[in-house]
């Protein structure tokens, strides 16, 4: 009987010792969760926001043009459909926006998203949810010591005769030393937002025993106004929730740990436009079979820009002494070449 419990001791420490090193092993009480969030590296918090309506920028409207069924667009600019006294009009449906922190040692990234399922003219639920991500920021360390700070953000882009209205999503990059990088205004929201979570999270810790009552599978605690605070673990992660005394979700939370964050190639190629982007100065044109093909010189080297040219409409008026922004490209080859102009800066 000895050597059989010795047996099983020996496998319980074997899973313990394991569970201990496995990235996966996610603590099963929110206390202890909360505990294990605070020290890792690698985490996350979402703040999740629930709206019993939908807001639109596009509005497909319905109408018949010869016997025939066609759609009507109706835009405004990019704003958002605005009711008879100037309000933001409300579609029914619900939209759900989820703010994301990630934390992954220096690096940080921050995204928000909307999801959104817009009822039918029957009032029934989308069958599919659509997810819009409408902005993100990432600070990231690279080797050299620098930051990479890539920032993601919508775009309208209407085009009235193929009747399509809608929003794209670029990325943006530059480079930054540490110093400039604590001026940015995003760079010092993200860090106050974690030094606030992670303080909430250690006092709620402290006295989480004490308050909270295990009911279900879910701890809860109820305060004077009975506002009910509940918090589980469920698919490794830590889900908070806020209601009210008539059961309505005013504030909802959810906790991860180890999770981490890879740069999209979108965000990547505009660092490299980043990085490739120079000043130059425009030098002569020249028509060749009817078009104009400028000259730009780069560092001393001319470079040759023609209609093939992304940015090539903006020379149209290029004047003597003008300083252009450029993109500067390796080619297949090795070979340098203009791909882009951005702009023209007026002597």
């Amino acid at each position: 009987m000895k050597k059989r419990l010795s047996i099983i001791l020996a496998v319980l420490l074997v899973v313990v010792s394991l569970c201990a090193t496995l990235i996966g092993c996610t603590p099963s009480k929110p206390d202890a969760y909360m505990n294990k969030w605070k020290e890792s590296k690698n985490k996350s918090f979402t703040i999740v926001t629930e709206l019993d309506y939908v807001l639109k920028k596009v509005d497909k409207v319905e109408k018949e043009e010869n016997g025939k069924k066609v759609y009507e667009y109706v835009h405004n600019n990019g704003d958002v459909i605005r009711d008879e006294n100037g309000e933001p009009k409300k579609f029914a449906g619900r939209t759900t926006i989820e703010r994301t922190f990630i934390k992954n040692g220096d690096n940080y990234l921050y995204k928000v998203v909307q999801i959104i399922n817009e009822k039918d003219k029957d009032g029934k639920d989308a069958k599919t949810d659509e997810i819009i991500p409408t902005g993100a920021y990432i600070f990231e360390l690279n080797k050299e010591g620098l930051y990479n700070v890539y920032e993601y953000d919508l775009k309208w882009e209407a085009n009235d005769e193929k009747k399509i209205y809608g929003e794209q999503g670029y990325w943006t990059a530059i480079q930054m030393e540490k110093a400039g990088l604590e001026r940015e205004e995003m760079y010092n929201d993200i860090l106050e937002a974690f030094e606030e979570v992670t303080e909430e999270i250690v006092a709620t810790a402290e006295v989480f025993t004490e308050k909270f009552t295990k009911t279900k599978g879910k701890f809860n605690a109820t305060d004077e106004k009975s506002n009910t605070y509940t918090y589980q673990v469920k698919s490794s992660k830590l889900l908070y929730t806020m209601t009210d005394k008539d059961g309505k979700v005013q504030d909802s939370m959810r906790y991860e740990l180890n999770e981490k964050f890879t740069i999209s190639s979108g965000a990547k190629e505009a660092l490299n436009a980043y990085k490739e982007t120079f000043d130059g100065q425009f030098v002569r044109k020249e028509d060749v079979k009817g078009k104009k093909v400028y000259y730009i010189s780069v560092d001393g080297k001319e470079y040759k820009v023609n209609e093939k040219t992304i940015g090539y409409e903006l020379l149209e008026n290029v004047k003597e002494n003008d300083t252009i922004s450029v993109r500067l490209h390796k080619g297949f080859f090795g070979g340098l070449s203009i791909t882009e102009v951005y702009g023209i800066k007026v002597a």
